[in-house]
C-alpha cells in the first residue's frame, strides 16, 4: 500500500466532510474530485508516486456501437448462454430500481410510479441492446448525488448525460490526472449517505425474519457479488414467508362493552406478535 493513496484518502474524507457540515448546498463531489485531482497532480510532479487514470483515454471512434448479428449460426448457443444472465440481469436491475427510487422518493417526499418506473426501464435497456451500451438501471450512487446537487426532475439525468457526452469527448484526457483513491473514497461516500439508521433498527427491531433477512443480505453483500447477495436475500426471504403460511396461528379476539379487544392465548401457548387468522 502506498503512503501517497492512504494521505490522499484521508484527504478526500476530510474535506467530504467538512464541505457537508459547512456548505451543504455546493457541489461538493466536484469541489472536492478537483482539489484532490490538483494535489495529486502536484505530488506526481514532485516525484510522488500516485496512482491515477492515466491508461483511461478514447477517442468519438471507441463509442461507435457495433450492432448485434442476429443472422450468425451462432445465435441459438449465444441465446442460450446469455438468457440465464440476461434474466438475473434483469432482476437485479429491478430491484435495484425499486430500492434507489423508494430511498430517493422518501428523501423527497413524493410518491413513486412502479410501472412507469419498469417501463422506462425496459425502454432503456432495450435501447442499450442495440446501441452496444451497457445494462440500465437506477444508479444508487449517481442518484443519490444527483439528488443531493438540487436535482428533482428527470430532466436532470438528461442534461446530466449531455454534459457527460460533451466532456467525454472534449476533456477525456484530463480523467488521467484523477487518482483512483480519492474517486474510489468519493463513490464511498456517496454510498454511506444512503444509509438510514432508523429503517435499520425498524428491521431489526419487528420481527426474527426481518433481522434474519436482514443479516444475511447484508453478510452475503460483503463476501460475494452483488447480483449473489440479492438472489440471497430473496430467497432466505421467500423460504421465512412459505414456512410462516404453511404453519398459520390462531388468535381469537373477543370485544367487551368499553370496546377493548383482550388477547386469549394462541394454540401453542403464547401470543404471536401478529397473528396470522383471527
Amino acid at each position: 500500500m502506498q503512503w501517497t493513496s492512504i494521505v490522499l484518502t484521508s484527504s478526500t474524507i476530510a474535506l467530504f466532510v467538512l464541505l457537508k457540515r459547512w456548505r451543504p448546498q455546493l457541489p461538493t463531489f466536484v469541489i472536492v474530485l478537483v482539489a484532490m485531482s490538483g494535489l495529486a497532480a502536484w505530488m506526481k510532479s514532485s516525484g510522488f508516486p500516485v496512482v491515477t487514470y492515466a491508461d483511461a483515454k478514447f477517442t468519438i471512434y471507441d463509442l461507435l456501437p457495433p450492432f448485434p448479428d442476429f443472422l450468425s449460426k451462432d445465435v441459438a448457443v449465444q441465446f442460450s448462454q446469455l438468457f440465464g444472465l440476461a434474466v438475473a440481469i434483469a432482476f437485479v436491475a429491478t430491484l435495484e430500481q425499486s430500492a434507489m427510487s423508494k430511498t430517493i422518493a422518501s428523501r423527497g417526499n413524493y410518491r413513486v410510479d412502479a410501472n412507469q418506473d419498469m417501463l422506462s426501464l425496459g425502454t432503456a435497456n432495450l435501447a442499450c441492446a442495440y446501441l452496444s451500451g451497457m445494462p440500465a438501471s437506477g444508479s444508487l450512487t449517481r442518484s443519490a448525488l444527483n439528488f443531493e446537487s438540487g436535482a428533482r426532475t428527470p430532466l436532470s439525468s438528461m442534461i446530466n448525460g449531455s454534459i457527460c457526452l460533451v466532456g467525454a469527448l472534449t476533456i477525456g484526457p484530463l480523467v488521467a490526472y484523477i487518482p483512483r483513491a480519492v474517486l474510489a473514497t468519493l463513490v464511498i461516500c456517496i454510498a454511506i449517505s444512503l444509509i438510514h439508521r432508523r429503517q435499520i433498527r425498524i428491521s431489526l427491531r419487528a420481527t426474527k425474519s426481518d433481522a434474519l433477512v436482514f443479516v444475511v443480505t447484508l453478510a452475503s453483500t460483503l463476501l460475494v457479488p452483488l447480483h449473489v447477495a440479492i438472489f440471497t436475500g430473496v430467497g432466505v426471504s421467500i423460504m421465512l414467508y412459505l414456512r410462516k403460511a404453511s404453519q398459520p396461528r390462531w388468535w381469537s379476539m373477543s370485544s367487551t362493552r368499553r370496546g377493548i379487544w383482550p388477547r386469549h392465548k394462541a394454540r401453542r401457548g403464547r401470543t404471536p406478535p401478529y397473528p396470522s387468522c383471527m
